[in-house]
């Protein structure tokens, strides 16, 4: 297994992070945002925590989608070092969603 920060970030009372794990050739992503605005957008709670799996063919996609023909030899964490570029010093999951719908990747999604 093999995982790896992709964001952590304090803006004001605001503290928002994002970390990425690989499993049995399958990705999760775990985000959690805490403070005044998880309250004001979530209502009531000032923390917001969040997941997107993938399973392993589409895991397979999305590296193939972010690397291209290199996705098929790298390490776990090359994989997840690629995947944290590639986000880039994103704040949001936009540009994943985005890929994922243009490229028929598909994810589960959870969050409370």
């Amino acid at each position: 297994m093999a995982e790896i920060n992709i964001r952590s970030r304090r803006s004001g009372q605001n503290f928002y992070s994002l970390d990425a794990k690989l499993e049995d050739g399958c990705l999760l992503l775990s985000g959690q945002d805490i403070g005044p605005v998880a309250e004001d957008v979530w209502g009531g709670d000032s923390d917001y925590e969040y997941w997107y799996r993938f399973d392993a063919e589409n895991t397979g996609k999305l590296f193939q989608h972010i690397l291209g023909e290199e996705a098929a030899s790298a390490s776990d964490e090359a994989l997840l070092n690629s995947f944290r570029d590639w986000m880039g010093a994103a704040e949001t999951e936009e540009k994943l969603t985005d890929a994922c719908r243009e490229g028929g990747i598909h994810y589960e999604f959870f969050s409370y």
